[in-house]
């Protein structure tokens, strides 16, 4: 993602071999908030029959570090996701001093999966 001022998501869309699909992007004109739909993101993933996502968004201003909204989006995401046979890959945020996180380096998404009882 190139550098805003504003926070911006990115969903990537793959195949089963994790192969590029299609990219689609969120943006608003506040610096610490962008509003995702779900269910927008369920029915392109349906649509291209994608088997997995990976979620990307960056927080400008800020730390990289998950808020509280970042958390409660990415479970309802792996879950909605969950209930049609794909999965959440990886969501990264990103920050203006080129640090990361992971959620799935830090096993968050794992944690998610035990939570749920997920394969």
């Amino acid at each position: 993602m190139d550098e805003s001022d504003v926070e911006r998501v990115v969903v990537v869309y793959v195949d089963g071999g994790t192969n590029f699909l299609f990219k689609d992007e969120f943006s608003s004109n506040n610096p610490q908030y962008v509003d995702v739909d779900i269910k927008e993101i369920i029915a392109t993933s349906v649509r291209l029959k994608a088997a997995g996502i990976v979620l990307f968004h960056c927080h400008p201003h800020g730390q990289c570090a998950p808020s509280q909204s970042d958390l409660a989006f990415t479970e309802k995401l792996y879950l909605a996701l969950a209930s049609i046979d794909n999965v959440l890959l990886d969501h990264i945020i990103f920050n203006s001093r080129s640090q990361f996180y992971s959620f799935h380096k830090e096993r968050i998404l794992e944690i998610i999966a035990d939570k749920y009882k997920i394969q």
